[in-house]
């Protein structure tokens, strides 16, 4: 869905349209159904749309005491806005558009910080904008959580920057939490745009400038204190009851045909 495809990407494809008559396509997001009809030509009455889905019941929203002592294992301040980002430092996930979004909104906003977990392809060239631009203080890198429901829980909004998605678990992860959401408008991300979320910014793709003006739309938005349903529609829409049995559904009927 993003970059022009190679070898593997191209034999995948192609695998996909052979046996697509044969099976029901799962697609995880509406825009990955239109590129299954469009790009791959999967028969329309042979894929359904049935979005990842998220343990609710693992990503909560923390309380003090936990977002303090995150904040402390990893060396923010506990007063700090902190914008998190979660995802490889690859293309796809452009992360330098967040980084420079970042630098942007920087001096406006001291109290401001970023924690990027991931690690990739770009981590040298993301390091070094951030030596660059004298952001290396206000950024926090960790490479690897083992769990990540703590780094939902300490930070106070969640970013991401793609040129592509398929439907993010970790935007399903930090919706679970409770957190607002500042997004592109990545092919996959639209999704959660149709949903009527309460605080959703979104930007376009690799627009530094937008995403920046989205940033700062979610900081001057924390003085109102407006409720958050991001959590309840978390559950009502990618909850395992949700998702899963719809899949469960699919398989006991193919079962069926199948004799």
């Amino acid at each position: 869905m993003g970059n022009p495809p190679g070898l593997k990407t191209s034999v995948f494809n192609r695998l996909e349209q052979i046996f697509s008559p044969f099976a029901t396509t799962i697609n995880v997001s509406p825009d990955e159904a239109t590129f299954g009809r469009e790009t791959l030509r999967v028969a329309g009455g042979n894929h359904v749309v049935i979005p990842n889905a998220v343990d609710t019941y693992h990503f909560t929203a923390g309380e003090a005491d936990e977002k303090q002592k995150w904040r402390s294992e990893h060396g923010l301040p506990d007063d700090a806005v902190v914008v998190g980002t979660l995802g490889r430092l690859s293309y796809q996930k452009d992360p330098l558009t967040l980084y420079r979004a970042f630098h942007a909104c920087a001096s406006d906003f001291p109290e401001v910080f970023l924690a990027h977990v991931g690690s990739g392809e770009l981590s040298a060239d993301c390091a070094a904008y951030a030596d660059q631009q004298g952001l290396s203080k206000r950024i926090v890198r960790i490479e690897y959580l083992s769990d990540t429901a703590g780094f939902y829980q300490g930070i106070d909004a969640f970013a991401l920057s793609s040129r592509y998605e398929g439907l993010s678990f970790a935007i399903l992860e930090a919706l679970s939490a409770g957190l607002p959401l500042i997004l592109t408008n990545a092919p996959g991300n639209g999704t959660f745009s149709q949903l009527g979320l309460s605080h959703l910014w979104t930007a376009p793709v690799e627009d530094p400038s937008s995403l920046a003006d989205s940033i700062r739309d979610f900081i001057n938005d924390r003085k109102p204190g407006r409720d958050c349903n991001h959590s309840s529609v978390a559950e009502a829409n990618f909850g395992f009851e949700a998702c899963y049995g719809r899949i469960l559904s699919l398989y006991r009927a193919s079962r069926k045909e199948c004799g």
